[in-house]
């Protein structure tokens, strides 16, 4: 829907076009993602008490005249996580667990976001070209993972677990088209995505 016929200022995030349709609006939503992960390893069943994510997402578009149009989107573009408060790779070599460092609480956790500033220009009322910058920024945190310096070149966890939260960001290009054709109460729309060339985690 928000490629051809777009319904808010969020519809910028999919194709850039669309923004030249919305007019003058600000609009925010929210996701609730309910996520029920569980895992089973040695004979011992653990469940997951990562299992809410909310995930946020705005935009506005604000026409310049009746050719241009800004605008701005921001919304979640993936991720998840888990977190086991056993440890169940720990537990599965020795019941009372082994005393390895860093083999506590266990998950992962990633967020993606991406932040789209978008220009619009109109060539006809039933035609509109739009561009966006595809600013990415992702966030990472992985703990417990202590047990897992067996399969590391180093030996050791240093690059590996328990190193507090990661950020990484990038920069890509969205460009999309939107057209009306009224006679027949059609409207098509095209989108073209550049990968998103992100930074790496320390």
């Amino acid at each position: 829907v928000a490629i051809a016929y777009p319904q808010d200022a969020l519809a910028g995030a999919t194709n850039p076009a669309a923004l030249g349709e919305v007019g003058t609006r600000f609009d925010i939503e929210a996701t609730l993602f309910l996520p029920n992960a569980q895992a089973t390893l040695g004979g011992t069943n653990s469940k997951s008490r990562a299992n809410e994510y909310l995930l946020p997402g705005l935009g506005f578009s604000m026409p310049v005249d009746n050719e241009t149009t800004f605008g701005f989107s921001m919304v979640g573009a993936g991720g998840g996580g888990t977190h086991y408060k056993q440890n169940l790779y720990d537990l599965a070599q020795t019941a009372g667990g082994t005393g390895t460092p860093h083999t506590a609480d266990m998950g992962v956790e990633l967020m993606v976001m991406q932040m789209n500033p978008t220009i619009v220009q109109k060539f006809s009322n039933n035609n509109m070209v739009g561009f966006s910058v595809v600013m990415g920024l992702q966030r990472f945190h992985a703990y417990g993972l202590g047990n897992f310096t067996k399969f590391t070149v180093s030996g050791t966890d240093d690059m590996l677990t328990d190193r507090g939260i990661e950020y990484s960001r990038g920069l890509g290009g969205r460009l999309g088209w939107l057209g009306k054709f009224p006679d027949i109460g059609l409207n098509l729309g095209a989108v073209a995505t550049s990968k998103v060339y992100m930074s790496k985690f320390q």
